[in-house]
């Protein structure tokens, strides 16, 4: 078996959840715009999924570390994906898994 990284857009809020239930580990990189330029990023590790199905509609969350301080976060996924929830574009997917 080989160790193999890979590294391309967003990855669907589904193919997240198939991927944390093969084990792989998912990390995200998340960039900070100014005009539309990216201007700067951070990357995290998405640890988990939670999919609510409510009286006010579904919610697609995922929980993430982030490293710099060390602390567990929960956002819908669609904040996460265009900046609402921390001011951070995830943009990016590293994965990591043996082929």
């Amino acid at each position: 078996m080989e160790l193999v990284f890979y590294m391309y857009e967003p990855m669907p809020y589904e193919e997240i959840v198939e991927n944390l239930m093969l084990d792989y580990p998912i990390i995200a990189c998340a960039g900070y715009y100014y005009l539309g330029v990216r201007v700067g990023g951070h990357a995290v590790v998405i640890r988990g999924t939670r999919f609510i199905d409510g009286n006010d509609g579904t919610f697609n969350y995922v929980e993430y570390v982030d490293p710099w301080d060390g602390l567990t976060y929960t956002c819908e996924y669609s904040e996460f994906l265009d900046a609402t929830y921390n001011g951070r574009m995830y943009d990016q997917t590293i994965g990591i898994f043996y082929e």
